[in-house]
């Protein structure tokens, strides 16, 4: 009989050595952490930015080219812009003869907002009421909740109406030059910017984009204005693209 020989192997031998984190260790895969999460999130946000941004350009264009393709059936004539009084007949946004916006947050149509779209003379070209909201321009906010006029963020420019002097009519849009700016994101803060569908120059813009507004232009264009030149245009006295009634000698 063959005897095997027996290997004794040390215990010592098959010890594995670990070792925790040191405290400098640690420390020193925060501040990586930390120095990693402060470079990507500005990034992240600033890519956050940019696609809302890019949504709300959407939005403007989106109805631009509804009030376009209402003009081309209507012999020219811009949409009626839903100035406030008289509330006789139908506006771009909504049908104003009952007396006031539709409340979308209020029965019938807060399970049906769309029939409160639909009243109006362009949602048959837009087709959708998502268009007509910024996603940052949020519900839940009190400005939001006190508004008479909660369907849009957008108004149309008063200038089409002459701001009141021709209502419930409007201008054709051959009376404007082609750079004329007819709609544009209003100050979500002031509620007096939402009494109706429609606004001046002088009620101010968005902050929620926090430099500037997309603008929807009589040519079908639509562009990015920032804030400090909405309002350097807002401020001079002769007719320009932002006042720009055509049945005034300074376009107000």
């Amino acid at each position: 009989m063959k005897i095997c020989p027996i290997t004794l192997h040390s215990t010592e031998s098959r010890v594995t050595d670990f070792r925790g984190f040191t405290l400098i260790e640690l420390l020193v895969v925060i501040a990586i952490i930390a120095i990693l999460a402060g470079m990507l999130l500005p990034a992240l946000a600033k890519a956050k930015a940019k696609a809302t941004t890019t949504q709300c350009q959407n939005n403007v264009k989106q109805i631009t080219l509804g009030m376009h393709m209402y003009i081309g059936d209507s012999a020219d004539y811009l949409p009626e812009p839903n100035w406030n009084s008289p509330w006789e007949k139908k506006g771009w946004l909504y049908d104003a003869k009952p007396g006031s916006p539709p409340d979308v947050s209020r029965n019938p149509y807060i399970t049906n907002s769309a029939a409160a779209y639909a009243s109006g003379l362009l949602y048959t070209y837009i087709g959708s009421a998502a268009v007509f909201r910024c996603p940052l321009d949020t519900t839940n906010k009190v400005a939001w909740r006190s508004r008479a006029q909660k369907m849009s963020s957008y108004l149309m420019n008063g200038a089409v109406c002459g701001f009141g002097g021709v209502s419930p009519g409007s201008y054709k849009a051959s009376a404007f030059t082609p750079d004329s700016v007819l709609y544009w994101q209003a100050l979500e803060t002031n509620p007096g910017d939402f009494n109706d569908g429609s606004s001046s120059p002088a009620e101010g813009i968005t902050k929620l984009h926090s430099v500037g507004t997309t603008v929807g232009v009589v040519d079908g264009h639509t562009e990015y204005l920032k804030t400090k030149q909405f309002y350097a245009e807002g401020n001079v006295n002769v007719k320009n693209r932002l006042w720009c009634n055509p049945g005034s000698p300074n376009g107000r």
